[in-house]
């Protein structure tokens, strides 16, 4: 009888111990973070890729960053992505291939394609202009999508993820005012991994944009803090969006490659930041060609197969 109780207790340990194994996340890796649901139950129609309008701003100094943007995620992304800077040369691809090989694809049989770069009528080079250049961009982006329902501004070392940035606006109502990015505790976007923006709130943008730009156009931090504080006098607060973060390249390069979580790293990612070149292919391979972690939400819209 005695032996009976002793197995029935060790079976019993064993299943339990087996549903807890089960149940816990792999390698430490935190639950996926839900976002944020609308307080109405009715749903949102679906968004189309259009739906969302995608700038990035390079510059003389940083072109070859471009590059990388133009051969790994923009030609994937379903949703127009424009390339926007100042004064920003023609440079052939063999000047490239002869000079800078370090900036290109390891893969040598590779085609190397130039970004076409929307020229702004600004002065380039300064902190001070830098923030003209992206406002200009963002009129730019408004005159030329008005009927966007999002408009989506990102620097030239950010791998972004469009079709994880389009899934998760489908839980924003873009006829309301809304700015998501990475933000502090004054509610002021920052770091460099760019912003999006409502049509509700480009629309009011765009029409505060001189008198911003007079009371708040030296600011310190750039263009992300001018944006920040003109909806913010609009008394539209901007919002942390789940995933859109700043990070150390080599922490999330860890990450998903299986090794570790670190920690604020979202599991459903919507982009990368402060990347050079070789970690813009780098990631590229990894997210699309080893496919070493699924970082595409099945239920996504048009997810990656």
């Amino acid at each position: 009888m005695r032996r009976r109780v002793v197995v029935v207790a060790v079976v019993a340990l064993l299943l339990l111990a087996a549903v807890w194994t089960r149940r816990r996340p792999r390698r430490g890796r935190a639950e996926p973070t839900p976002y944020p649901r609308r307080p109405t139950a009715a749903p949102l129609p679906p968004l189309d890729p259009a739906d969302l309008v995608i700038g990035v701003i390079t510059s003389p100094e940083t072109f070859y960053r471009a590059i990388a943007v133009e051969n790994t995620w923009k030609p994937r992304s379903r949703s127009p992505v424009l390339i926007f800077g100042a004064d920003v040369p023609p440079l052939p691809p063999a000047v490239w291939n002869s000079t800078s090989p370090r900036f290109l694809p390891a893969n040598p049989r590779q085609p190397v394609a130039m970004p076409v770069v929307h020229r702004l009528d600004v002065p380039a080079g300064h902190t001070h202009h830098i923030t003209k250049e992206t406002t200009s961009m963002l009129q730019e982006l408004w005159t030329r999508y008005p009927h966007a329902k999002w408009y989506m501004k990102v620097d030239d070392d950010n791998y972004v993820l469009p079709d994880n940035v389009l899934w998760s606006l489908q839980e924003y109502d873009w006829a309301e005012p809304r700015l998501l990015g990475h933000r502090d505790d004054d509610a002021i976007i920052y770091g460099g991994a760019g912003y999006i923006l409502s049509r509700a709130a480009m629309q009011i943008l765009i029409g505060a944009l001189p008198d911003c730009l007079e009371a708040f156009g030296a600011v310190e931090h750039g263009e992300d803090e001018l944006v920040s504080r003109c909806l913010r006098e609009q008394g539209i607060p901007a919002e942390r969006h789940p995933g859109h973060y700043h990070c150390n390249a080599t922490d999330a390069m860890q990450y998903y490659a299986g090794y570790h979580f670190p920690q604020g790293l979202e599991p459903r990612p919507l982009l990368f930041h402060w990347l050079t070149p070789s970690q813009q292919y780098k990631y590229d391979y990894l997210l699309r060609v080893a496919r070493i972690h699924n970082l595409y939400d099945t239920e996504a819209p048009g997810a990656a197969p």
